[in-house]
This record gives C-alpha cells, structure tokens and sequence, in this order.
C-alpha cells in the first residue's frame, strides 16, 4: 500500500503571503504601527514629526478597510441571535456585536467624510458618538472573555481534582492559556476605548496616559499579529 505524501512545512515566503492576503491581518499590523507611533510620541515630543503623521495614516487606512464592514458584523450578530442560549455571556456578546454595527456605520461615514464625500456640520461629534459604541463592542467583549476565564479556570480546577483524562485536561489547559493570551493582548485596545469614549474618566476619575496606552497597544498588537501569524 502506498504511503501518504506527507506534508511539507510552509516556507516563510508562503506564510507571509498567506498572511498579508486577509485584510484582518494586514489591519492588525496596520493598528500595531499606530500604537508603536503613539508610545514613540509620547516617549519624546522630537518623535512627533516623524511618527505622527504615519500612526494618522495607518488609521485612516484601517477605516478605509472597514467599509462595508457593518454587512458582515450584522450577519454574525444574526448567527448570535440564532443561538440564543439565555446565559450572560450570551447577551454580552450580543450587546458588543450590536456595538460593533453601530461602530463601523459610524467609522464608514467619518472616513467618507474625510475623503470629502460628506460634508457634516459637526464631524467632532460624530466621532464622540462612535467612540461611545466602540466602547461598547470592545469593552463587553473584554468582559465577556474575563468571564469565558472563570469559567473555564473553573472547570480546569474540577477536572483537576477528578479526571485521569489527561488529553482533556491538556485540551482545557490550552483554552483557559488562549483567554489568558487573549486578555493580555487586548488590554491597549480597552483602554484606549474607555479612554476614547471617557468612560474610564466618568467612572474612575483617572486619564491613562498615551505612554500607557501605547504601550499596551503596542504590546498586545505584537500579540495578536503574532498569534495569527505562527
């Protein structure tokens, strides 16, 4: 009987490429060079000619990814409704979709805007209104992955005490390790939401400082980008 080809391991060329053909992943690298920017700026004032004007562009260049984006953030908020289970997470996750919607409507206006297509009287307040739903979709998404780790820290501590099953203690390990991971990495990004829509302000009464956004940002887009490309 002939034996299966086995499977050569991708070259780097060909993970690159696979990786730079998704717009997902190109706007993840796009967002980290803006929090690298953001951390170099507010490191030294001298940073600001040199790095300003690019984390500017990679945001705007973001935007421009995100047009029509809202379609495909409606048909997953669809899928959510379909599995309706009643549980918290559930309706967070709904809540945050709902805001991702909203979000991307708001975003493709003010990005059209700025190419000139719109001519809206108070663009500023449009951008305060979208930052109050990107809060919303970041932030409960946030929360709900805090919770996902509980529960699923949770189970790892029963399985712990009574499984012999090791390969589904390693399979519950790895997915309580991956929210761990998750978590971390998004940290910049809800900070910067909360900051962005003055949440954190309002509630707490304390401003993080762009060196601290920054850097989380910078360190959990490394994050991500390197999650999605190994």
């Amino acid at each position: 009987m002939a034996s299966k080809t086995e499977k050569t391991a991708p070259t780097q060329l060909e993970r690159y490429s696979t990786f730079v053909s998704k717009t997902a992943n190109r706007d993840k690298v796009l967002k980290c060079i803006g929090y690298v920017c953001k951390f170099l700026c507010a490191m030294d004032a001298t940073n600001e000619p040199r790095f300003k004007a690019l984390g500017t562009k990679c945001s705007e260049a973001r935007r421009m990814f995100w047009l029509g984006r809202s379609v495909a953030e409606v048909h997953t908020l669809q899928g959510l409704l379909a599995k309706s289970d009643g549980s918290l997470t559930w309706l967070i996750s709904v809540i945050s979709r709902m805001g991702f919607v909203v979000r991307y409507v708001f975003e493709n206006y003010i990005i059209l805007s700025k190419a000139g297509l719109f001519k809206p009287a108070n663009l500023p307040e449009v951008v305060r209104i979208c930052s109050k739903f990107w809060f919303i979709a970041v932030f409960g998404t946030f929360v709900n992955n805090v919770l996902k780790l509980f529960k699923k820290q949770s189970e790892l501590s029963r399985l712990t005490e009574s499984c012999k099953d090791q390969t589904k203690l390693d399979k519950v390990t790895a997915e309580r390790d991956g929210l761990v991971y998750t978590l971390v990495s998004t940290v910049g990004d809800t900070t910067n939401a909360c900051t962005g829509s003055n949440f954190i302000q309002t509630v707490a009464g304390i401003t993080p400082s762009p060196k601290f956004i920054g850097f989380c940002g910078s360190v959990g887009g490394l994050m991500q980008v390197y999650q999605v490309y190994k």
